[in-house]
């Protein structure tokens, strides 16, 4: 059973997806949420940040990116971030697997951001190696690919894949997973997904002679005032600077100065009154997250 809710005035919709044991045997299920979008040519030259798919990372044992398909080679990854790994566009039919994923998946393509968040088990059981996310490409080929059955694809194709834990299910039992689907107008690279927005360029909060500057750009899916706090170390409020309100579905760049309250240690992105990103004064920080 599906279940799709939708919100008035959010850019996306919550999908519920429940599996029943209606057999009489017992069964040991996963679900599985593919998301089809249409994929993006490679540049000729290089790598091109705008596009591609991004999934939220974090170190763990054994090893975080698996190879799970190489249909025609093995897909390039990159996880230079601190918090997010990037699968660029390219020619390559292929999967890829990220037992690191800790709960969004972003894919940008011809201006348009689609985000997926979920609620990763930790501890849980989960398949192909413990992936919980799951990227595949493909391209058009002038053949089929014997070694996958024949599969002949013909289009530039991206399945982001929300994965749920494996469960041994008696008869009559049930499992669930709960999906977020969200959009936006914007650009890569995204290193975030909250509820209420992502972040395309990382809050930076520099100080200077005539108070702090602040830059970032983030992608909203609610209609809210976009607000900045200041902060002490013990994270007690000292003020509060309005720049403005993102509209539903599209990005929200951040370009301002504001004096500095005494004894600020971090700055605070609000989309309404949920935190989208936070920053130490003076230096650059990738994560966003409730402060």
């Amino acid at each position: 059973m599906r279940k799709v809710e939708v919100t008035a005035g959010k850019s996306g919709y919550r999908l519920t997806s429940t599996f029943t044991n209606v057999s009489e045997r017992v069964v040991r299920w996963a679900i599985w949420h593919v998301v089809q979008l249409p994929g993006i040519r490679p540049p000729l030259m290089g790598l091109d940040a705008r596009h591609g798919v991004w999934v939220g990372t974090e170190p763990v044992l054994g090893t975080a990116v698996r190879d799970l398909i190489a249909g025609t080679g093995r897909l390039h990854v990159d996880q230079g971030a601190v918090h997010a790994a990037w699968v660029p566009p390219q020619d390559v039919v292929g999967k890829l697997g990220f037992a690191g994923a800790t709960g969004w998946v972003a894919h940008v393509g011809a201006g348009r951001v689609t985000a997926l968040r979920f609620a990763p088990e930790p501890g849980a059981p989960y398949p192909d190696g413990g992936s919980k996310v799951e990227v595949w490409l493909e391209y058009p080929l002038d053949e089929p690919l014997g070694q996958l059955g024949g599969l002949w694809p013909r289009h530039r194709v991206v399945e982001c894949e929300v994965l749920g834990p494996l469960r041994t299910m008696p008869p009559g039992s049930s499992t669930q997973l709960v999906t977020d689907v969200l959009g936006c107008s914007g650009e890569g690279p995204v290193t975030d997904v909250q509820e209420a927005a992502c972040v395309l360029e990382p809050l930076v909060a520099v100080p200077g002679p005539s108070g702090v500057s602040l830059t970032g750009k983030i992608g909203a899916f609610l209609s809210r005032p976009v607000t900045v706090g200041f902060v002490d170390r013990g994270w007690a409020p000292l003020g509060e600077v309005h720049l403005g309100s993102a509209a539903t579905g599209t990005s929200f760049s951040i370009r301002a100065t504001a004096a500095l309250p005494g004894a600020t240690a971090s700055v605070v992105l609000r989309l309404g009154t949920s935190v989208v990103a936070r920053a130490p004064v003076g230096r650059r920080v990738e994560c966003g997250g409730e402060a």
